[in-house]
């Protein structure tokens, strides 16, 4: 087995080669080895064959398979995640995401511009009113619940205990699968909790009809026909807890990124329209979502790729995004790089519904802090350790008094 192979599977079974160091290898795989071969598995690496794969509709997301513990412990929970859009086989996926795919397009979000910035402002006031704090727990964690709660229209004095209730869901997910854990100071979704939010939920969905918000226009769907009354909690359950690991990760991420690049820093002081560019560049080179699996529910012949029925495929989104081929001197970073087809939130048929919204909230974020660089803490850098999703599990830093004014 090559090298490059036994370094891959060190990345798969072993958090210590996760983190900061899983970079490395990642712009390696591409160049060296764009498919590696692991008996009934395929990783795969290379931009164009990514690309392709993640398209194949032969490639479904395989069923989520829950630790004994958590089943006995959590049964409502988990039948919950089991039936929710990202883990439903492909035509009940594509059924449930035509639903929201109009509410997330980039025309549809864009008016949500004001109200994030608003959002970010607020919360980067507070972090500037003590001189700084933990970026991701103070405002890459609540910023993307407090958004989805924005174009939800959850009451104003409900959202607290949203965020609450979507940082202990998505701990319980993470807390039940080897190298997952959630934040420090949360604690995983008791059963008897999960009940309170799946009811919060579905009170709000029997109470909104007729209306300008989001909610209003998922029970249109249901009155129509297209989805069910369960299904529509669902999703609000699933879109409160979605953009903790994709969002989170990516705005964390662009700060470290442009810590070492600080010379971005002035020039989105000069020219903030570079945000957006900024924030894609950024998350290219430090993907968010690392890999995406899928099972294949039929044969594939891709090249000289021959995929069986039931072979398990890891498409490496991290390390397509540094492939030469696609992105030339991949690991520059260049604000005038043409974007093209990034896989920085995933790509093809699970490509992240919310994809839209990240840069929004990025560009708040970045508009804001560039009116005073901030100082990152990076000397003892924690790092999440999931296989999924790359990025460090807090990151310290101190705002000049300027940006909270």
């Amino acid at each position: 087995m090559p090298e490059i192979a036994h370094e891959v599977l060190e990345y798969l079974c072993s958090t210590g080669a996760r983190g900061e160091r899983a970079h490395d290898l990642f712009s390696r795989l591409a160049v060296r080895a764009p498919v590696v071969r692991l008996r009934r598995a395929w990783i795969v690496s290379g931009h164009a064959l990514v690309t392709a794969l993640a398209g194949n509709p032969a490639l479904v997301m395989p069923p989520p398979h829950f630790p004994e513990e958590t089943r006995a412990a959590s049964p409502s929970f988990v039948e919950f995640f089991c039936s929710s859009m990202s883990t439903r086989p492909a035509p009940d996926h594509r059924r449930l995401r035509g639903v929201l795919t109009k509410e997330f397009s980039g025309r549809a979000v864009e008016r949500l511009r004001a109200p994030i910035q608003a959002l970010a402002d607020r919360l980067l006031d507070g972090l500037a009113a003590k001189g700084g704090g933990d970026f991701v727990s103070e405002v890459a964690v609540p910023l993307p619940v407090l958004v989805t709660c924005a174009m939800l229209d959850v009451p104003e004095e409900d959202r607290d205990q949203v965020l609450r209730w979507a940082k202990s869901l998505t701990a319980h997910i993470h807390s039940s699968f080897p190298g997952g854990a959630g934040p420090d100071d949360v604690q995983p979704m008791t059963e008897t909790e999960f009940a309170r939010m799946r009811g919060y939920v579905s009170d709000l969905v029997e109470r909104r009809h007729g209306g300008p918000d989001l909610i209003s226009r998922l029970n249109a769907a249901k009155d129509a026909g297209t989805i069910g009354h369960d299904e529509v909690v669902n999703m609000i359950m699933l879109l409160f807890m979605t953009g903790f690991d994709t969002v989170t990760v990516g705005l964390t991420n662009t700060l470290l990124c442009l810590d070492r690049h600080p010379g971005v820093w002035q020039a989105l002081r000069d020219d903030p329209g570079l945000a957006p560019a900024a924030f894609a560049e950024a998350v290219r080179l430090h993907t968010p979502v690392v890999m995406g699996a899928r099972v294949a529910t039929g044969d594939v012949e891709l090249g000289e790729l021959s995929i069986r029925r039931g072979d398990t495929v890891l498409l490496l989104y991290a390390a397509a995004n540094l492939d030469p081929v696609r992105f030339p001197d991949p690991s520059a970073y260049r604000l005038d790089r043409e974007r093209g087809t990034t896989m920085s939130f995933g790509h093809g048929t699970y490509f992240c519904i919310g994809a839209a919204l990240a840069p929004l909230q990025a560009e708040a974020v970045l508009r804001r802090l560039a009116r005073a660089t901030p100082v990152l803490d990076t000397a003892n850098l924690r790092w999440r350790e999931e296989l999924a999703f790359n990025g460090p599990a807090a990151l310290p830093l101190s705002i000049p008094v300027e940006v909270g004014v």
